[in-house]
């Protein structure tokens, strides 16, 4: 991050992520939506916009998803994650109970992970 850098994840989170890669594979990003990198806030709400129009809708439909699901991106959109990229949307509503708390635990740790690097950036 240009000269600067941001500890690693704790070792029990480390472990917990590579806990959860085997555990919830579907959980984690594929093909090209799967490399991680700092998106700015323009280029993820451009993401979300994509996300929330027609593109998203058929993205939706296209892994079965019906109205009232949630669907999680593999990789976070504010992560670079492709908005509708196939590979990267998991109807989280179709996981088991222990894999839908694993995304919510990684959510919250990706939020925060992503938070510092852009204040590493700024």
């Amino acid at each position: 991050a240009r000269g600067k850098t941001v500890a690693p994840y704790p070792p029990l989170k480390q472990k917990f992520i590579k806990d959860a890669r085997a555990r919830c594979p579907e959980l984690f990003g594929q093909g090209d939506c799967k490399a991680y990198f700092v998106a700015s806030a323009e280029e993820t709400g451009d993401s979300r916009d994509i996300w929330k129009g027609d593109l998203g809708d058929e993205a939706r439909t296209g892994i079965g998803a019906v109205a009232g699901d949630e669907v999680s991106h593999r990789t976070p959109l504010n992560a670079g994650g492709c908005p509708i990229g196939k590979g990267n949307l998991t109807n989280k509503s179709k996981l088991s109970e222990q894999c839908q708390t694993v995304d919510n635990t990684i959510t919250t740790y990706q939020g925060d992970r992503i938070a510092r690097l852009r204040g590493a950036l700024s």
